[in-house]
């Protein structure tokens, strides 16, 4: 129960983060009030802060297999973020599977990377 919360809920914040520093860049009529590529640069340096933060958090309890422990959240995280998308974001956006796919889908990839990339880093700091 207790891994289970603690991959669940940082995978939580690093959706509702974003999320939330979205809706400044919107209007009250819901429509984009600045331009997309200042709006999509700000999601992602978001996404990277918020998922390197999570990642960092999580090893503090974690003192073998960092790598390993990595990968598995990372791909929790993204499953998650993808869920949730589904649920929420592609309805209240209105965009296809494919619009929904090449602007925001496949950017969660860079959950696992970078995750992955602090265990492996955190794995040769330790000398495991």
């Amino acid at each position: 129960m207790k891994l289970t919360l603690r991959l669940i809920l940082p995978g939580l914040l690093i959706w509702v983060i974003p999320f939330l520093v979205g809706f400044f860049f919107y209007d009250a009529n819901g429509k984009l009030a600045t331009d997309i590529f200042l709006f999509k640069s700000v999601m992602i340096i978001t996404l990277v802060v918020v998922v390197s933060y999570a990642s960092i958090r999580s090893f503090r309890r974690v003192d073998s297999n960092y790598t390993k422990h990595a990968l598995i959240s990372g791909l929790v995280w993204m499953a998650l973020l993808l869920l949730l998308d589904i649920v929420i974001l592609i309805p209240m956006s209105g965009m296809t599977g494919q619009e929904y796919i090449f602007q925001i889908g496949l950017r969660y990839l860079i959950v696992p990377i970078i995750s992955t990339t602090y265990g492996y880093a955190a794995t040769n700091a330790a000398g495991s």
